[in-house]
């Protein structure tokens, strides 16, 4: 079951078109290959990779995935692992024997045709990749299996596992981070986390100190930071997803997270920090300095439309703030000016809510506290 969640993925098709190509590479590094460029290229937060076109829809496991599922060994084949696959799908599912792909390295297992009924074409197929095993799980409600076939194979072709770089943002200076908008919502700050450490922009040793399924147009409760804990510091990573859907004649609406606030939580908001979009089709970053009676902020004229959920994360670490919508880094390294000499040290507590319209909502959304520098 766990498995049929991970790869099934089952579309309308229509004909592809020949285009030009370009590069995808998984977050980990691990793992590339060319497609056409008109192929909207997806990696899911599982690590798997979804490639949903009007056509087909193909689901690509690599073959690190594969390892980290505990599906291959050393001295795993291709037979026993179709084997094991088709095993994991349940009693609704079942699949013909499985056989060579001709003049490939591969295994090529058909769903049986009573178990899809309104599908055309659909398999499991494993490839050894320099001794190492990747699985395609692909559909169609049009083309022939081996019209499918030959989609996956040339897709196949350029398939290659090492080190690769993550492409780049648009300054050239940050990668692109993997797209966390879809799967496991309620654990998907774990995979955010993971990379962020493996590419070096926080340190490992933190812990999650907040997370809530859905805000609108509310601030939840303070949240009161154990100094004692790994996480006593101001520096943290908040990820979620933004909806912005102002009321009709609002002159201007902001939509963001309330990430850190110093004072106790019985008092009313003193010094703030607020990071979304507005309702003129800017990112801002905005922080608030009661005592002075000053507020700073950095704004981006953002690339995506707020109207429907975007997926949004940002680091304020060691005094300045680096903002990702959708994976891509849009505010980097914007010095903070709080807490000031005259705040406490540390933040005492950290509210999280919506603010500043009633269509203002946000999903998902966590907080992960980064451990005190030493």
């Amino acid at each position: 079951m766990i498995l049929l969640a991970i790869l099934l993925l089952v579309l309308p098709v229509a004909q592809a078109q020949e285009v030009a190509t370009e590069s995808f590479v998984t977050g980990d590094g691990t793992f590339r290959f060319d497609y056409p460029a008109d192929w909207p290229v997806q990696q899911r937060p599982d690590g798997s990779i979804a490639i949903n076109t009007d056509a087909f829809s193909i689901v690509i496991t690599p073959p690190a995935l594969m390892d980290a599922l505990g599906l291959t060994t050393e001295d795993t084949t291709k037979e026993t692992l179709i084997s094991r696959i088709a095993e994991s799908f349940d009693e609704r599912f079942s699949f013909e024997a499985s056989q060579p792909v001709e003049g490939h390295d591969a295994l090529r297992a058909d769903f049986a045709a009573a178990t899809l009924p309104d599908i055309t074409a659909a398999f499991i197929l494993v490839l050894d990749i320099d001794d190492q095993l990747a699985m395609v799980l692909a559909t169609s409600a049009e083309l022939t299996t081996s019209e499918l076939e030959a989609r996956v194979m040339a897709l196949a072709e350029s398939f290659e596992i090492g080190e690769f770089a993550r492409p780049a943002d648009p300054t050239g200076s940050l990668p692109i981070l993997s797209d966390y908008a879809t799967g496991d919502m309620q654990n998907e700050w774990i995979p955010a986390i993971a990379e962020l450490e493996a590419l070096g922009l926080i340190p490992e040793g933190g812990e999650l100190i907040y997370a809530q399924h859905l805000l609108i147009s509310a601030m939840q409760p303070g949240l009161s930071i154990d100094p004692n804990s790994a996480s006593a510091s101001a520096d943290f990573v908040v990820g979620g997803r933004i909806s912005l859907r102002p009321q009709e004649g609002t002159p201007l609406a902001i939509c963001g997270l309330v990430s850190r606030s110093t004072g106790p939580a019985s008092e009313a908001l003193s010094d703030f920090l607020i990071v979304g979009p507005t309702s003129d089709g800017r990112i801002i970053a905005m922080e608030n300095d009661a005592s002075a009676d000053q507020r700073y902020f950095v704004a981006r004229e953002t690339p995506v439309n707020f109207h429907d959920p975007q997926h949004i994360l940002y680091i304020a670490q060691g005094g300045r703030l680096t903002l990702f919508i959708n994976g891509i880094a849009l505010i980097e390294d914007w010095p903070l000016s709080l807490p000031t000499e005259s705040d406490e040290a540390l933040y005492q507590t950290l509210y999280a809510g919506v603010n500043l319209d009633p269509g203002c909502v946000m999903t998902s959304v966590w907080v992960y506290g980064l451990p005190a520098a030493e």
